[in-house]
């Protein structure tokens, strides 16, 4: 899945989270964020991130949702990384393309 369909996905669950009306529904939301969140990362990650008391939807008393500080950490992690692999891709483009822009 596209990164524009995830981050519709979890700005969707975090609105549900604030409306929950059930511990059913509740726990539904859960497993969907837990399953997205195990899919980006290509692992079971959630069981190791999510253990009761603290599930990815767990508010704290700051608003924030657990699942989504969960993600602004991997985002930090990841960022670095990615920065560096474009950096590194365009000066290859650069490199092939140099030739012609002369």
């Amino acid at each position: 899945r596209s990164a524009e369909e995830l981050e519709t996905f979890f700005e969707q669950a975090q609105e549900s989270v604030k409306n929950v009306s059930s511990g059913k529904e509740m726990a539904e939301i859960n497993k969907q964020i837990e399953d997205k969140i195990n899919y980006m990362l290509g692992y079971e990650a959630s069981k190791d991130l999510f253990k009761e008391p603290i599930t990815a939807t767990t508010v704290f008393g700051n608003g924030q949702v657990f699942a989504y500080i969960v993600l602004d950490k991997i985002n930090e992690a990841l960022t670095p990384e990615i920065e560096k692999r474009k950096k590194k891709m365009q000066e290859v483009v650069n490199k092939y393309t140099e030739k012609y822009t002369k």
